[in-house]
């Protein structure tokens, strides 16, 4: 027998769907957003059996895309983008507040626009019936991607010509990857597979990339990130710039998802800077092709560690002229000790997603003054401040940046300090 409960979507959940409440138990709908009013049909025990939308929010959004219920891209199409950016920095607020700070209002919140997305990775599933090239889901196969509100258009341009060229290659039998970038030359695009491209595949690859004017296309055999892409086809020099500084990026080099949003991020991190002097240690950690480095190295002199050694070679390739060093190291495998750390003036972490773990609490142990954190997830910031506030540091400023609209994901900059000058400014 079903029971059938009115119940309204009162908050969004971590991946952003709607929560409704009943006694002590949540339920969680995709595609819901607060306000939302419906009819949830539950067993007696009180598992869902299924729900109905009887009114929906009256500040909700009609979808923009096509294809929103169906993609795995988007989460939140309905809510306004003022709500969103506000959930957002409740979310980062909360991971501060659980690590143990008090925290003050943030000093910046950013939020990129439709359709500027510049960084994308997509699944493709060939078939009988067909390719389809669409986003990662949470829990299903993809979704072709016909349409899309948040790429760069001279990315989703390119999705139905590569879809055609998927279908043509014979090393691709059923699945692949996709790794887009959009530098400021052009398209670059990593194909992975599980098998390598023949002859055939390479000439075919080759005419693509001319027809299209595609600077650079790579070859990724199998899952492993170890070795670097084979280069299929190169009509002339990949090209980036950060800074005033021309990099050459390597294939599948980690970006800023959006120009704005990067532009964000180093301006907070700029913002939060204490008073240095040029000849002060800056410690950076995670510091990838040069992002932050080459901004912060008109501040002091910036010792960069970064993992992938094509990342560092390309900064160190760019640096002349600018104030800093630049080492490959596996800060996973090998944090810097707290020895390596005490002669900072400032610490820098800028961590992948899973946050920085170990070398997070020998950054805290070090007693460095000045610490900048920039976080791309709420839950390991949580587990990474902690050792700060065991070791007193105090939290001197934060900033929101969104740069994955309509998703659950959000980044953020965050300011800690010893110094209680400082601290005692802010509080004034």
């Amino acid at each position: 027998m079903s029971v059938t409960h009115r119940v309204a979507i009162t908050s969004l959940g971590r991946e952003g769907d709607g929560v409704a409440q009943i006694g002590a138990r949540s339920y969680y709908f995709p595609h819901l957003v607060p306000g939302d009013v419906l009819d949830l049909q539950t067993d007696e025990a009180g598992h869902c059996l299924g729900h109905h939308l009887v009114s929906p929010a009256p500040h909700a959004m009609t979808p923009p895309c096509t294809i929103f219920t169906q993609c795995g891209g988007c989460a939140t199409q309905r809510l306004p983008f003022p709500d969103q950016l506000n959930w957002k920095r409740a979310r980062v607020q909360a991971a501060l507040e659980r690590a143990g700070f008090d925290v003050p209002v943030p000093t910046l919140m950013h939020q990129s626009a439709p359709r500027s997305r510049r960084r994308v990775d997509l699944a493709v599933v060939k078939s009988e019936e067909g390719v389809v090239i669409g986003l990662h889901q949470r829990k299903s196969a993809p979704i072709d991607m016909t349409s899309c509100q948040l790429l760069d258009p001279r990315i989703f341009a390119l999705v139905a010509p590569l879809r055609e060229l998927m279908r043509r290659l014979g090393a691709i039998s059923r699945e692949a990857d996709l790794h887009i970038n959009l530098f400021d030359s052009g398209a670059d695009i990593v194909i992975g597979a599980n098998a390598a491209p023949s002859l055939s595949d390479r000439g075919k690859i080759a005419a693509f990339a001319a027809a299209h004017r595609i600077p650079r296309i790579c070859w990724r055999q199998g899952k492993s990130f170890s070795s670097a892409p084979e280069v299929i086809a190169q009509l002339r020099p990949v090209t980036h710039h950060f800074s005033g500084t021309t990099l050459s990026p390597p294939p599948g080099s980690f970006m800023q998802p959006t120009a704005s949003g990067e532009a964000a991020i180093i301006a907070a991190v700029c913002d939060a800077l204490p008073k240095l002097n040029k000849r002060d240690r800056i410690t950076e950690l995670y510091s990838g092709m040069g992002t932050l480095t080459l901004p912060l190295s008109a501040h002091g002199f910036v010792e960069a560690y970064e993992g992938a050694a094509s990342s560092v070679a390309a900064l160190d390739a760019a640096r002349t002229g600018r104030r800093l060093s630049c080492s490959v190291r596996d800060l996973a495998r090998q944090p810097l000790q707290q020895k390596e750390l005490e002669k900072s003036r400032l610490v820098v972490v800028d961590p992948p997603r899973i946050g920085a773990g170990t070398q997070a609490a020998r950054v805290a142990a070090s007693g460095v003054k000045d610490v900048i954190y920039v976080s791309c997830n709420p839950q390991a910031l949580v587990n990474d401040l902690a050792p700060f506030v065991r070791q007193g540091y105090g939290l001197l400023s934060w900033s929101v940046i969104d740069q994955f609209l309509w998703s659950a994901e959000v980044e953020a900059v965050v300011a800690l300090t010893l110094d209680r000058k400082r601290l005692a400014k802010r509080l004034a």
